[in-house]
């Protein structure tokens, strides 16, 4: 999900009424059909002229978020993206130049398990500072001065984010169960694939079966599958044969994979290929775009919208549409 929506180029827009000056910023004419779409969502209407915005100072930051030189765009989107996936919610940290324009030195992307909105007692606002903390670590951040993407959640509307994951944690939480199972077979069996039983009512001391069983492993470990054993003491081998292992583990590996694909919107022909042919993938390709990647898309330009925009232009004439 975070790298197709990443993947989706972020195109920013100026709308110019009657009276209005002509955008400074190198521009670019809209065709009739976009035009259209943009009057479908209500960003414009008919008696402003509408441009895509090619060149400004917002798409530049966004290129070169910050001082770390291997933070760049894609890097941004994609985590920005995944930590909404994983944790339901994304934080910017925005250091801002006020004096200035633009007014936007930095964005840094913050972890969003270790910030949380704090509210002091007694405060009637929704929150007053964001307080980050790891381990010994603490620093608090103005409110104005963190960007939230969130995910919906019923529980907190304003402050928290539900993601895919934590929606569908016990599904998660099966097929994890089910991995670890399968490693542990894979790493230690526990299990003989024959014995040696003393014949008659001959036993064996604990010095003794140690050294059958050393030599049995030595000669015949490894590389050694099929070589002949002879054994000087009067004994039974007997191999032993185990039961078909049970599919039920597939088939319920197969239905927890299907409800995490649901609870993030991923069509089953795009992870599992198996009797999928064309027609079905490019079915499944348009859901995808439909139900996952275009809200996630709204979402995003509605924050940036909302808090980004009026930083660059206080007459909202600038607005993004995916």
């Amino acid at each position: 999900n975070s790298d197709v929506f990443t993947n989706v180029p972020l195109r920013l827009y100026i709308r110019t009424s009657k009276g209005q000056k002509k955008s400074r910023w190198s521009t670019k004419v809209l065709k009739s059909k976009e035009v259209d779409r943009l009057l479908q969502k209500g960003y414009t209407t008919g008696d402003q002229e509408t441009e895509e915005v090619l060149d400004h100072p917002i798409l530049d930051k966004f290129k070169h978020c910050n001082s770390a030189r291997a933070f760049n765009y894609h890097k941004l989107w994609t985590l920005t993206q995944l930590y909404q996936e994983i944790t339901g919610k994304a934080y910017w940290y925005i250091q801002r130049n006020r004096s200035r324009i633009p007014p936007i030195d930095e964005i840094w992307l913050i972890p969003s398990q270790f910030l949380k909105p704090k509210r002091e007692i007694g405060s009637e606002k929704l929150v007053d500072y964001y307080e980050f903390k790891n381990g010994i670590k603490t620093k608090q951040y103005a409110v104005e001065d963190i960007i939230p993407f969130l995910m919906p959640s019923l529980s907190d509307p304003y402050l928290d984010g539900l993601s895919p994951l934590q929606a569908d944690f016990e599904s998660y939480g099966v097929n994890s169960k089910i991995l670890s199972h399968e490693d542990s077979v894979l790493d230690n069996q526990a299990r003989p694939d024959s014995l040696i039983i003393p014949k008659g009512e001959t036993s064996y001391d604990a010095i003794t079966a140690g050294r059958l069983e050393k030599q049995l492993n030595q000669k015949l470990r490894m590389g050694g599958n099929g070589k002949l054993m002879v054994l000087e003491e009067e004994v039974e081998w007997t191999p032993l044969q185990f039961p078909p292992k049970d599919l039920g583990l597939l088939e319920l590996g197969k239905y927890t994979n299907h409800g995490i694909c649901n609870a993030f919107a991923v069509p089953i022909a795009i992870i599992d290929s198996e009797k999928v042919n064309k027609a079905t993938l490019e079915a499944a390709l348009t859901q995808h775009a439909l139900m996952a990647i275009l809200p996630r898309l709204k979402r995003r330009d509605a924050v940036l919208n909302d808090q980004i925009i009026p930083l660059y232009d206080p007459s909202e004439r600038l607005f993004f549409c995916s």
